[in-house]
């Protein structure tokens, strides 16, 4: 979801999705978003990998009704970036209540909730990423209990309320005079 880029490892999800076949024969993939800059080489490997009738694409930009439709609709999301400071997709499938697979790369450990460190996976790690992928799709009730602790948690920690909240307190804090100063100029 979102610009489709190699920053966000589209390739190793292929790979890693077609090692997930052979356990999940019926699993499919949904590969949406604007590619930047051409989505041909990713084409180029799904008809390699033989992935041809078991990964669906919408290469576009999405709307946000769109993006909420596919992440309602996701058994799992997987964000197999390379590195990335955050990401935006994250934040949304976390708030949509869906597990997720994601890269140990940049700020993304820190948006997961807490215990839920084994939808952790090295980046660049095809194999680690296939297999918690894998034990996700297989034990839905896993899956499910990490999608619902992950919504829960979304809503607390990124709430208006809460982000209101922080605003006011670091506009308390920046407005306070610093220490050892008296708050005036001198003349």
């Amino acid at each position: 979801l979102g610009l489709i880029r190699p920053y966000k490892g589209v390739d190793l999800l292929l790979e890693a999705f077609a090692t997930t076949l052979r356990d999940l024969p019926a699993a499919r993939l949904v590969v949406a978003g604007l590619p930047r800059p051409s989505f041909r080489p990713y084409a180029r490997q799904i008809d390699r990998l033989g992935l041809g009738e078991r990964v669906r694409t919408d290469l576009r930009y999405l709307p946000q009704s769109v993006m909420h439709d596919y992440l309602a609709a996701a058994d799992l999301v997987v964000l197999p970036y390379r590195d990335a400071s955050q990401s935006a997709v994250l934040g949304a499938a976390l708030a949509a209540g869906r597990p997720v697979v994601a890269s140990a790369t940049g700020g993304l450990p820190e948006m997961l909730t807490e215990g839920a460190t084994e939808m952790l996976v090295p980046a660049g790690d095809v194999v680690a990423l296939a297999g918690a992928m894998t034990r996700l799709l297989t034990d839905r009730e896993r899956a499910g209990e990490l999608g619902r602790r992950a919504g829960n948690s979304a809503r607390r920690r990124f709430s208006w309320s809460r982000s209101a909240a922080a605003t006011a307190a670091l506009y308390r804090e920046l407005s306070r005079p610093a220490s050892g100063h008296s708050g005036t100029e001198p003349a």
